[in-house]
């Protein structure tokens, strides 16, 4: 679970781990590619799983921006774990 506004920040709220190949819908919630591509195909409509908010989104395009932040993130977290809340 998230323990500091960064790591919420950098939290899937599907698998709440910290994000992979993080894609980021209109309603600017973001979620690895992984878990949203699972829960729409569970859900034709294709909504948001936090505010279900419909997405017109067709392809889901990485946000590279919060990809290299959840690696930095990942890499202090081994580093050191006490640190993380930063």
């Amino acid at each position: 679970m998230a323990e500091s506004v960064f790591e919420s920040f950098l939290t899937c709220s599907v698998c709440l781990d910290i994000l992979t190949e993080p894609v980021s819908l209109s309603c600017h919630h973001s979620f690895c590619k992984r878990c949203l591509t699972e829960h729409w195909a569970r859900q034709p409509s294709r909504p948001c799983p936090v505010c279900r908010r419909r997405s017109s989104k067709e392809d889901l395009d990485v946000n590279f921006a919060l990809k290299e932040l959840s690696i930095s993130f990942r890499q202090k977290l081994q580093e050191d774990p006490s640190d993380a809340g930063l």
